[in-house]
C-alpha cells in the first residue's frame, strides 16, 4: 500500500501536474480496468468531453426513468389484479352464502360456473366450515389438479409462480358459512 501512497503524493504534489495521468496511475495500481477510458479521454477536446458527459447523463436519466416506469406498471398491474380478484370474491361469496347455508351443491356449482367469463380465473372452490368441498369451478384442463396454495382467510392476495391466490371467508349474520378459494393467472 505504501508504494501507491508514495506515487499518489508525487503525482498530486506537482511532479506531474496532469490529473488524468494521476487517475490512470491510481487505476493501474489498484487493478481497476477503467484506465483505457481515461486514456482515450486524454486526447479529446473539452467540447468532445462535455458532449460525452451530457450524452452519458441523458442516457443514464432515461434508463432510470424507464426502469421506474416499468416497475410502476408491474406494481399497478399486480394491484389491479388483486383488487379485481377481491371484488370478485365478495360478489361470488355473497351469491354463495345461501347455497352454503343450505348445503345446496347444485346452486353453488351454478354460481361458480358463472365465473367462466372471467378469462384469467383458473379455479374457484367453495369449502364448508368443516373443510369439505361443496362446489368447484376449474378452467378446462385443471379439473384433476389440486389447489397449489392455501392461505389464511381474508388475507391479502398471494402472488406466486405467475398466479394470484385469494381465500375469503363467507359469513351470514356473523356466522361463518364457509370459505371461497380463488386462483387467477397473471398472464
Amino acid at each position: 500500500m505504501q508504494p501507491i501512497l508514495d506515487k499518489c503524493c508525487k503525482l498530486a504534489l506537482g511532479t506531474s501536474g496532469d490529473v488524468s495521468r494521476f487517475a490512470l496511475a491510481m487505476m493501474d495500481d489498484l487493478n481497476i480496468g477503467w484506465g483505457w477510458i481515461l486514456a482515450s479521454l486524454q486526447n479529446k477536446t473539452i467540447n468532445q468531453k462535455l458532449r460525452l458527459i451530457i450524452a452519458l447523463t441523458s442516457v443514464s436519466a432515461m434508463l432510470l426513468i424507464a426502469t421506474a416506469l416499468v416497475s410502476y406498471d408491474v406494481l399497478s398491474f399486480r394491484n389491479e389484479v388483486a383488487d379485481e380478484l377481491s371484488v370478485l370474491a365478495q360478489v361470488i361469496g355473497a351469491n354463495c352464502a345461501s347455497p352454503l347455508k343450505l348445503h345446496d351443491e347444485n346452486r353453488a356449482r351454478v354460481t361458480l360456473s358463472s365465473l367462466s367469463h372471467v378469462l384469467h380465473l383458473r379455479r374457484a372452490i367453495l369449502y364448508t366450515p368443516a373443510g369439505e368441498v361443496l362446489a368447484r369451478y376449474d378452467r378446462a384442463g385443471l379439473a384433476d389438479s389440486k389447489p397449489t396454495l392455501m392461505q389464511e382467510p381474508d388475507q391479502a392476495p398471494c402472488f406466486k409462480d405467475g398466479r394470484v391466490f385469494l381465500v375469503r371467508s363467507i359469513s351470514w349474520r356473523k356466522n361463518q358459512l364457509g370459505l371461497l378459494y380463488l386462483e387467477s393467472s397473471l398472464s
